[in-house]
């Protein structure tokens, strides 16, 4: 068992509560009720992906990612149980009608910005609000959801969250008036509605997030925009974050779910005292390290082709003055096709956190190849067993270019290292990019989670 499921494993286990059809009256309530809400990753679909083999490709871009494969084994029963999907930013232009918001304005934008997202928010609030209230669901007395997302979808989940605790969810059965808004210069009134009670967020799983909204690597395009990624333990059961160790995070940062470990000897006697070890809210919420890029973690890659090796060459080429010039071009060394079984072993692991956390899912076959199973279990006791980002075994504990380089000379000698980065992690880095200059902590960090009961 690896360190990732360990931690897992150690998660509280949550309480079963079986879904009972809602009855009586609103002053007497009884029942449950639950919505699954997926929210897909940059430039990935469904609709698009979703019948791509990604080791026989075709002309398709991507695979389905993680997020669609949840999706897909999210249990439907009548009308108290049912899961809803929307695809990555950025794909717009591929959705099916009914399936999402449909925005186009955002799709010119959306791979580069994350244009889009809040029109995701608001879709997954208004059919939080069309599920709770139709079907006499709104006399249910426990309203629950659960949310997934990968990437700038795992983003957008996490502000989701948020936005059903600030904003609430109206319940269409109770009118309460009228509200007004400006659109444009135009004033418009709207029927107000009373808010559903009782509703809880039963489990957050996302995905490498990814939250650059408007400016790339920069925290300002998000709060500009009005995101709120921070998870409250106190308010969500149970919250799974798994991120990409080797990916390039220059303008694509990783939102954790926890405080700045450099806080812990922070010159600042006031972030000293304030910082929170993420193990102390291992029984509610859990960040897992996992070697591989960005979608090695969230899903969504192909096959790639194997380079094939090309001797060093020498040619000439039209100089100056038509003086004929010489050119070397060295040679290029063979590699391997990169495999897309990488992404198996999150997908395993948040299936069973899941499972754990009694969010409704049917069991998912998940076959990791002998060799990459072999190899990450290596991995795994590189890292001492060790789930958090914690030692020189985890790129994370690495403060700047001065260190960075420490961190690829030890992992790099790995053979197991030596072996995934062969066969199964994908590079994402830009062309001509140099090692030193390879940003995998470039991460966005939390505030302090608040105490239990507060």
């Amino acid at each position: 068992m690896s360190a990732a499921e360990r931690a897992i494993d150690n998660m509280t286990k949550a309480q079963a509560m079986p879904r009972i059809a809602p009855s009586g009256t609103a002053q007497c309530p009884v029942g449950r009720v639950r919505i699954g809400v997926f929210f897909d990753g940059t430039n990935n679909s469904m609709q698009r992906d979703g019948a791509v083999d990604p080791r026989n490709p075709g002309d398709a871009g991507n695979a389905a990612t993680n997020v669609v494969k949840l999706f897909r084994v999210y249990k439907t029963e009548g009308t108290l149980l049912k899961p809803i999907y929307h695809h990555g930013v950025g794909t717009d232009s591929h959705a099916q009608e009914g399936q999402g918001s449909n925005d186009r304005a955002y799709d010119w934008r959306g791979n580069a910005f994350g244009g889009g997202g809040k029109a995701r928010v608001d879709w997954g609030i208004q059919q939080l609000s069309d599920f709770y209230s139709n079907n006499n669901n709104h006399l249910a007395q426990e309203k629950q959801f659960d949310t997934y997302g990968f990437s700038r979808g795992a983003a957008i989940a996490r502000d989701f969250v948020n936005n059903v605790r600030n904003r609430g969810i109206d319940n269409l059965q109770k009118r309460n008036g009228w509200k007004y808004r400006s659109v444009g210069e135009v004033v418009i009134r709207e029927p107000a509605y009373e808010r559903h009670q009782g509703i809880v967020p039963t489990f957050v799983g996302v995905f490498d997030t990814v939250a650059s909204f408007g400016l790339g690597g920069l925290d300002i395009g998000n709060d500009l925009a009005g995101y709120d990624f921070f998870i409250d333990h106190t308010y969500v059961q149970r919250t799974v974050h798994m991120i990409a160790e080797d990916e390039i995070r220059g303008n694509f940062p990783v939102s954790s779910l926890f405080m700045d470990p450099g806080d812990k000897e922070s010159w600042l006697p006031w972030r000293r005292r304030a910082y929170q070890e993420p193990q102390t809210y291992k029984a509610t919420m859990v960040e897992l390290f996992y070697p591989g890029a960005h979608s090695d973690v969230g899903g969504g890659y192909i096959i790639t082709p194997a380079v094939e090796h090309e001797p060093e060459r020498v040619v000439y080429r039209p100089g100056p003055r038509g003086v004929r010039m010489r050119v070397v071009i060295p040679e290029v060394p063979y590699e391997p096709p990169k495999q897309p079984e990488l992404a198996l072993i999150p997908l395993r692991d948040m299936h069973k956190a899941s499972v754990r956390a009694e969010v409704p899912l049917s069991g998912l076959t998940v076959n990791v190849p002998g060799d990459l199973a072999g190899w990450y279990g290596e991995y795994d006791g590189y890292r001492n067993g060790q789930p958090y980002a914690i030692g020189k075994q985890f790129i994370q504990s690495f403060d700047g270019d001065e260190y960075r380089p420490m961190y690829y000379e030890q992992r790099g000698s790995l053979p197991a290292i030596v072996n995934l980065k062969l066969h199964y992690i994908h590079d994402s880095r830009w062309p001509h990019d140099k090692l030193l200059r390879r940003k995998q902590r470039t991460v966005l960090y939390m505030g302090p989670q608040p105490k239990a009961g507060s």
